[in-house]
């Protein structure tokens, strides 16, 4: 089964999520406060119901959506010969060579759709916060030059 979902931004995510916690605390009349109860919004405000199924057993298949029987997590052993993802040194060097043959950046032309050159375009994008703090600062700085 393929479900083919819109492509959301990540500031359409922020600007929508914000709105539903708004609109979720405005009907209690309390302000916004952490911690955020998820599944309360998701059942009562939403109408929607959260389940947690056991996909391995549900399906019969032993690895579901990445989802394995026993989760390990370790630091990466760099001194065995076959590497976590099961590649092994040799089949690495190959695969790069290979991929030096074919050369397929260039033919690579980037996103062609205005949505897709939006997208790519927030590729860099680390927030804001920093320049907003700084102008803040310079802001406050000056001010305090000027009272004193």
């Amino acid at each position: 089964m393929t479900i083919n979902v819109k492509y959301l931004s990540e500031q359409q995510i922020e600007r929508d999520a914000l709105g539903l916690l708004e609109a979720y605390f405005h009907e209690l009349g309390q302000p916004i406060r952490i911690p955020i109860p998820a599944d309360e919004i998701l059942e009562t405000h939403l109408g929607l119901t959260l389940d947690f199924d056991d996909l391995q057993t549900l399906l019969g298949v032993p690895d579901v959506l990445g989802a394995r029987e026993k989760t390990r997590i370790c630091k990466t052993n760099y001194w065995r010969r076959k590497m976590a993802n099961g590649w092994t040194p040799e089949r690495r060097a190959r695969q790069a060579e290979l991929i030096r043959q074919w050369r397929p950046w260039e033919r690579s032309t980037g996103p062609k759709s205005v949505g897709g050159k939006a997208a790519v375009s927030q590729n860099a994008y680390k927030g804001g916060t920093w320049r907003m703090l700084r102008e803040l600062s310079r802001a406050l700085r000056e001010q305090r030059n000027h009272l004193t």
